[in-house]
């Protein structure tokens, strides 16, 4: 059974509403917030963080080289990330891939603390404090329509398969918060060309042991299961 598979991806975004109703008959309106659509990654340094100021990367099961990125350009622009994954490399029937995105600041790093210079010597530091409200999203900026409120996450993707109904594809899209809280929604990519849209409020799968704080939210992740996958 092939293992080997290639997405790309050109957009993922954030879905607000402006001026939520504070009567009845206050109107709400929608306006999209870009966390990454590529067009500026110019630089191999730049393909680290997201237009949050997030970093970004790969999230690989055990750190093991299931996926393999890269970038899609012109001569003008890029489009997009290309990502090719293989879950051939182990026989771990858990395994699985993807993509994250911090939504606000850095999500971890390792430092030193001492004079150990080696790998082990190194300890990893969170940084939970920088997150993303998503009751409202524009912080301490008085909006005159009020607090934009974020409901719905899309996301904009191609998928290269030889047989859509045969082997079928579920992407588990997850929304997590600084404290370890998330929430995760899986959907069969049925066509080469996909727009994903969801309601992170109303319509998930799951959560985790501890559901999501909206006030924190911290990263998106795409992750592709080995156990999900035809």
């Amino acid at each position: 059974m092939p293992f080997s598979r290639n997405i790309y991806l050109k957009l993922i975004k954030l879905i607000c509403l402006v001026g939520i109703a504070s009567h009845a008959l206050a109107a709400s309106t929608i306006s999209d917030i870009v966390v990454e659509d590529f067009s500026d990654m110019v630089t191999q340094g730049d393909t680290g963080f997201d237009d949050f100021s997030g970093n970004m990367g790969e999230a690989n099961k055990g750190g093991l080289p299931y996926i393999q990125c890269q970038m899609q350009t012109t001569l003008t622009e890029t489009l997009g990330k290309q990502c090719t994954w293989n879950f051939g490399i182990t026989d771990d029937r858990e395994a699985y891939t993807g993509l994250f995105f911090n939504l606000f600041g850095l999500g971890d790093t390792k430092a030193r603390f001492n004079a150990d210079t080696t790998e082990a010597g190194a300890m990893q530091v969170f940084f939970n404090e920088h997150s993303l409200n998503l009751d409202a999203i524009d912080g301490i900026v008085n909006e005159p329509g009020g607090a934009r409120r974020t409901d719905t996450l899309a996301i904009n993707l191609d998928y290269n398969s030889m047989d859509f109904v045969a082997s079928p594809l579920y992407l588990r899209v997850e929304l997590k918060d600084a404290n370890g809280g998330v929430r995760f929604k899986r959907f069969q990519l049925t066509n080469p060309t996909n727009t994903l849209f969801w309601n992170v409020r109303e319509q998930f799968d799951g959560t985790g042991s501890l559901d999501i704080n909206f006030q924190k939210a911290k990263i998106v992740s795409q992750i592709v299961e080995r156990e999900n996958i035809g």
